[in-house]
């Protein structure tokens, strides 16, 4: 009885001493990020409310900056291509312990005669994934212009920066995630599809993970990528 007892004792001290560590991430940190999943609204304009799942080409990835100090941070939201053109750019964010925070009044993004936008939102972490929720708001002004804009319970995750060097055959490395998957890929011809997938799915840790290309033979060169799986 008493040795059970404290096997279960112990068990249950790892598992709070993993729900702890869990939680206790710290704030966000830099980089570039895919989101995954969430929804983005607006209210008024010409069709009075639109909804959209996430990701879609607007809105595929998020740029995070935090300063070096760790006291500020800037958010934009990034269409395919990573190019910031549809939502406004967040700024003056104030960086906590474990959140940041842009919460200001600024010029509304459909012009400064217009009345002043209220900017709320809250990035934090959570099990290896980036939360993203929170809303502009302004007064109505007239019928074609949206006076809100949110979005709500959007989840992304890092995207990975893959380097790449010769080491008898191609070293390619990333930084990965816990509980993520990732996939290498090849290809002759970046800009063409034909990916291909080069070994197969890693799963992710925190630390980082290197795979060695030996075989391009037939070809005279090669790119690479490495992608977040599903």
């Amino acid at each position: 009885m008493f040795k059970h007892g404290l096997a279960l004792w112990t068990f249950f001290i790892a598992l709070l001493a993993g729900v702890i560590s869990a939680s206790a991430q710290g704030p966000p940190r830099s980089g570039i990020y895919r989101i995954q999943m969430g929804t983005y609204e607006e209210e008024g304009g010409f069709t009075g409310y639109l909804e959209y799942k996430l990701p879609y080409a607007s809105q595929t990835f998020v740029f995070l900056t935090v300063d070096p100090g760790a006291t500020n941070a800037d958010l934009q939201f990034l269409d395919q291509n990573k190019r910031g053109i549809y939502f406004p750019r967040l700024t003056n964010g104030i960086v906590y312990s474990d959140e940041i925070r842009f919460q200001y009044v600024t010029i509304n993004p459909y012009g400064s005669t217009l009345p002043p936008a209220h900017v709320d939102y809250i990035v934090t972490n959570a099990a290896g994934w980036l939360w993203i929720s929170g809303s502009i708001t302004s007064v109505p002004a007239c019928c074609d212009i949206p006076y809100l804009l949110e979005h709500v319970d959007v989840r992304a995750t890092l995207a990975p920066a893959l380097t790449v060097r010769a080491v008898g055959g191609i070293e390619l490395c990333w930084n990965s995630e816990t509980n993520q998957n990732y996939q290498v890929q090849y290809n002759s011809n970046p800009v063409e599809a034909g990916w291909l997938d080069l070994g197969g799915p890693v799963q992710g840790n925190g630390a980082m993970h290197c795979i060695v290309d030996n075989n391009d033979a037939g070809q005279p060169r090669r790119f690479y990528r490495v992608v977040l799986l599903p």
